[in-house]
């Protein structure tokens, strides 16, 4: 009954099907398929550290089937959390099978009962020009995001001189993103704790 009224009333709790960038911490959307002669939803956004990246699903991929059933759009795939689920991709004309692993530890977040991917990653594309992927803003008041924030531009990206910041597939969040703001304007001021 509970479980019933949770879905009825839009609650989420840790057997809610909740959608795919949540549950599974990727982005999805209809494509005309040729080998398949159909409309499929395909991979877009695969943030690193998510489920989906855990599995081996890369940005292209097409999904074929959700625990042995197809899903074709418009009827959206949902996945439920605290199980692990095969599913079936297309990628370069060939079927592959992975494991989604649903079986996630305590929430960090107990409105959240979804897995985190990393909230935030960087590597150089050249000599001095980096790229910060930024998956989303987590946490209410963002001093873990500000934290790596300031980890990764202290370490990893210590040295660059240009920077693009890549913010697709990224729902939003806490207000950890001022740190992101701040550490763009000249005199490159940091808001929030610093470490």
């Amino acid at each position: 009954m509970l479980a019933d009224l949770d879905g009825r009333m839009g609650l989420l709790g840790p057997h809610s099907k909740i959608t795919p960038r949540n549950s599974i911490n990727a982005s999805l959307r209809a494509v005309d398929i040729a080998a398949l002669g159909a409309k499929r939803w395909v991979f877009q956004d695969v943030l690193p550290g998510g489920i989906a990246e855990r599995a081996g699903i890369k940005p292209g991929d097409a999904l074929i089937k959700v625990d042995g059933v197809a899903v074709l759009p418009p009827d959206q795939p949902a996945f439920v959390m605290g199980k692990a689920i095969p599913i079936e991709v297309l990628r370069d004309n060939e079927t592959r099978a992975h494991d989604l692993d649903l079986n996630t530890p305590s929430p960090k977040y107990k409105d959240n009962p979804y897995s985190e991917p990393s909230s935030v990653v960087g590597h150089f594309i050249q000599d001095g020009i980096a790229v910060v992927k930024v998956s989303l803003f987590p946490g209410k008041i963002g001093i873990d995001f500000a934290n790596a924030l300031t980890h990764l531009f202290q370490g990893k990206l210590a040295t660059a001189d240009r920077l693009l910041i890549d913010l697709r597939g990224n729902p939003g969040g806490g207000i950890g993103g001022l740190r992101l703001m701040s550490l763009l304007t000249p005199d490159k001021h940091p808001v929030g704790l610093q470490p």
